[in-house]
């Protein structure tokens, strides 16, 4: 395929003409409704001309939209070149991106529910870059074939195998996988990683669904209309969708979960609507986490996910599930095969912040209650100053307000304390943080970029510090935290870095 010039699949325009079709469809269905409302309201005595100049404007719009995306399909060309890919756009603003293949971290497929139905997939490429990755990822739409041979002749330009044998073509599905996770599984695990905010909503939600559906019922008895009907149950069933989407999202997100280890690569398959096809060099797994969220320390159950570039950039909820929900012995099974570089004992080593943080985290409420304090004491005197008489009532609000700031501070602390910690090995950096939510961050000392580190004056006194690490990963995973851990353990962390 080298000096190979092509064009994405022309179905590329339709998806991206999809929201826009969706916008026109909500119009239509608005000014539909309105008129079944009230057939009247809807004027159709205006002119023919005026008419027929409005829907000329219309389908103008409409023509000038599709023309412009066609344009730009038609003018963007991707090659291959000398182990390089190039994407190259010319339309009004000439643009070239130029990506070494060797730097690509990951190539990854998936199809939504109109690729399949026309044949195509996407292919995602990812560098391995902490300041590109961000701009030089690509996403190209061909038919799966073409796409398989593609993603074939790039991983062995990668694993720099010889380019004159043709590489095997195997279709993600016709893998016999390590793992798969059966329905029982993935509901679960999706009921597992609800947050406790989400139950809350949902229960509120069906309740007022309950209040909604009885509202219909007493509307249609006394209006006896059709379309009153059809309106409160057009909300109860959006209502309804608002609150079961977050449960369902886990759900069909991570449907059919299969995950296979492959030599030097971790393959993962996954997803009813939108189908994705991961293929991860084990060697550019930058971190692993092992989350628990609420449900899951509760029922003592673990996940893991990966960090590295390009796996957590398809939205901010967005995560790339190693193992799903499971207890630990399932755990400890499963990650001796999918990634055997690791061991699960690691996160029954890490320490709990020293207990000399207690008396910082007093420090912290102390100097908390003075400013309110003295804050509260301000606005009292300034209302008196100003003669403005304060009822009973709005003084004990204020005073409340206070007083759960302060509670809000002492459980946030109590709760981070409870799960902090650290451990430093000889090859591992582990990390324990969260609130409700407890993450265990599992990181080689190669893979940190730099680490910082704050101390106040009562941290030295303390001989404490804390502070952040930095992974090449994605936005919203570059960043970790560092829990409070003694001076020479700093000391000895610094060291296991430099000697990496």
């Amino acid at each position: 395929m080298n000096n190979t010039r092509f064009r994405c699949h022309p179905s590329i325009i339709l998806e991206q003409l999809g929201s826009f079709f969706f916008i026109i469809l909500i119009l239509g269905f608005e000014f539909l409704t309105s008129f079944l409302e009230d057939p009247k309201s809807t004027s159709f005595e205006l002119p023919s001309y005026y008419v027929i100049s409005g829907i000329l404007a219309f389908l103008g719009i409409i023509f000038l939209f599709v023309g412009y995306r066609y344009l730009i399909w038609s003018k963007t060309w991707i090659s291959i070149q000398n182990g390089s890919l190039i994407y190259e756009r010319n339309t009004f603003n000439k643009k070239v991106n130029t990506i070494g293949i060797q730097s690509i971290s990951n190539i990854n497929m998936e199809q939504n529910i109109l690729e399949r139905i026309l044949g195509t997939c996407k292919v995602k490429l990812d560098t391995n870059s902490l300041t590109t990755a961000n701009l030089n990822d690509l996403t190209i739409v061909m038919k799966k074939s073409h796409a398989l041979e593609l993603k074939q002749y790039l991983l062995s330009i990668i694993n720099e195998s010889s380019i004159g044998e043709t590489p095997a073509m195997v279709d993600n599905d016709e893998i016999k996988y390590d793992f798969e996770a059966s329905i029982t599984d993935v509901a679960k695990h999706s009921l597992f990683m609800l947050s406790p905010f989400t139950c809350i909503a949902l229960a509120l939600s069906v309740w007022f669904i309950f209040l909604q559906f009885s509202d219909a019922l007493h509307t249609a008895r006394e209006a006896k209309g059709i379309l009153s009907i059809l309106v409160n149950l057009l909300v109860i069933f959006f209502i309804l969708y608002s609150a079961l989407s977050s449960a369902l999202k886990g759900f069909f997100g991570y449907y059919g979960f299969r995950a296979k280890r492959q030599e030097n690569k971790i393959i993962l398959s996954y997803g009813f609507f939108k189908k994705i096809n991961y293929e991860i060099p084990a060697d550019k797994i930058n971190a692993v986490e092992i989350v628990q969220p609420l449900f899951c320390r509760i029922f003592k159950r673990y996940c893991v996910e990966l960090v590295n570039v390009g796996l957590t950039d398809e939205g901010a909820g967005s995560k790339a599930h190693l193992i799903l929900a499971c207890k630990l012995e399932d755990l400890e099974q499963q990650l001796s095969i999918l990634l055997p570089e690791l061991s699960a004992d690691l996160i029954t080593k890490v320490q709990k912040q020293p207990k000399r943080t207690f008396f910082y985290y007093c420090y912290l409420v102390l100097c908390t209650l003075l400013g309110l304090g003295i804050g509260y004491g301000l606005l009292i005197l300034s209302f008196q100053y100003l003669d403005i008489l304060l009822e009973s009532e709005i003084i004990l609000s204020i005073f409340g307000i206070l007083a759960f700031i302060i509670l809000f501070l002492v459980l946030g602390l109590y709760l981070y304390h409870k799960t902090a910690g650290t451990y430093i090995g000889e090859n591992y950096l582990v990390t324990s943080t969260g609130f409700i939510q407890r993450k265990f961050t599992i990181v080689k000392y190669a893979n940190i970029q730099y680490i910082t580190t704050v101390q106040n004056w009562i941290n030295r006194k303390l001989k404490l510090t804390q502070g952040m690490f930095y992974l090449l990963a994605d936005i919203g995973n570059q960043t970790k935290s560092l829990p409070y851990i003694e001076e020479f353990q700093l000391e000895k962390l610094k060291k296991h870095i430099l000697d990496f």
